[in-house]
């Protein structure tokens, strides 16, 4: 028995996204299904969506106010090490307890 050939139809539509973008490579699987993302935003509701998601995007970039670049603060100088303190005198050594004496 002969393979029955898949017609165009049944392949699905034609991948539109090409194997890198700008240098970094898009999966295949991404790759395969872009015609199908292409159909689905070819739909009018979907469009229409699309279109809000952008112009919401648009807008909330309008109305956020980048703050003002702070300068870089002075850098302090370093502290002054501390003065080395001067040795302590040695302790004298200690006697050993005898048992039964109390302290």
């Amino acid at each position: 028995m002969a393979k029955k050939k898949k017609s165009k139809k049944e392949k699905g539509p034609k991948p539109i996204l090409p194997k890198e973008i700008a240098g970094i490579k898009v999966p295949k699987k991404l790759r395969k299904e872009s015609g199908r993302i292409a159909e689905i935003a070819r739909n009018p509701m979907v469009a229409e969506l699309v279109a809000v998601g952008i112009a919401a995007f648009a807008a909330g970039l309008r109305d956020h106010k980048a703050k003002p670049a702070k300068a870089p603060e002075a850098p302090q100088p370093p502290e002054p090490p501390e003065a080395p303190q001067a040795p302590k005198a040695p302790r004298a050594p200690r006697t050993p307890r005898t048992p039964g004496t109390a302290t």
